[in-house]
């Protein structure tokens, strides 16, 4: 499976469990997902994992990579944006 499609899935199952809470079964699909994720990400997992605990809904691919690689800057957005975000 590509990066695209693992996002694909990774986001649709987080957005799933968001808006229907008690559905933790699907945990141990979403840290598979995330550990697919983990290997486009080589050295910046913890990059990874925080821009994926305050992923947007219109956030694309191509959004998650810039964010990983520009970390700071995704942090200023969501502060200057007012964002709720998770460290």
């Amino acid at each position: 499976m590509g990066f695209d499609d693992t996002y694909w899935q990774y986001k649709g199952l987080v957005e799933f469990m968001s808006d229907n809470p008690g559905m933790y079964t699907l945990d141990n699909q979403r840290t598979e997902l995330h550990k697919e994720l983990e290997k486009h990400f080589e050295g910046k997992e913890a990059e990874l994992k925080e821009v994926l605990h305050n992923l947007e809904r219109d956030m694309q691919p191509s959004d998650l990579t810039w964010a990983v690689n520009n970390i700071d800057k995704f942090r200023e957005d969501a502060k200057r944006e007012g964002r709720h975000y998770a460290p």
